[in-house]
């Protein structure tokens, strides 16, 4: 799993943060994808994410998010970020693409957002980022089947 997040230049919150149930979540299905880059534009003290100015938004990074759940074959998607304060739109705009790239790839996967990450100042994007994570799955699709004792990241 690694070799092909590295390969599509992806990063994980499971590997940012040092998740010790990393590994376990994977082989079960779930991963947490932490789309706009690796660096954040806040100093959590919390947070291992490392902090600085971020390069410009990859808006191929929705396409490699797909792709990389797709081969994973993840029954449970879970799409977070780093903030980005200096954009216009806090980021909600690949929020809501990467969403509609898995659903298209996965129809009859899971999916937690947290587009609530994306300030009120941009309620209106905030808001449609939301509603396409919640949105069901694709017609046709098998619905999803919840898996008892996912661990809790």
């Amino acid at each position: 799993m690694n070799h092909l997040l590295r390969d599509k230049k992806l990063v994980t919150v499971c590997e940012e943060a040092r998740c010790p149930n990393m590994h376990e979540c994977w082989t079960q299905g779930t991963a947490t994808f932490m789309i706009l880059g690796d660096t954040c534009t806040r100093s959590c003290g919390f947070c291992n994410v490392k902090t600085g100015r971020p390069g410009t938004v990859d808006w191929d990074e929705a396409d490699r998010v797909a792709e990389a759940a797709g081969q994973m074959q993840l029954s449970h998607v879970v799409i977070t970020s780093v903030d980005r304060d200096e954009l216009p739109d806090k980021g909600a705009g690949l929020f809501a693409l990467t969403i509609r790239k898995v659903r298209k790839a996965l129809p009859q996967a899971t999916m937690r957002c947290s587009a609530e990450r994306v300030p009120a100042a941009t309620a209106g994007a905030r808001a449609r980022a939301a509603a396409a994570c919640r949105r069901a799955p694709a017609p046709g699709a098998a619905p999803p089947v919840p898996r008892p004792g996912r661990p809790r990241c």
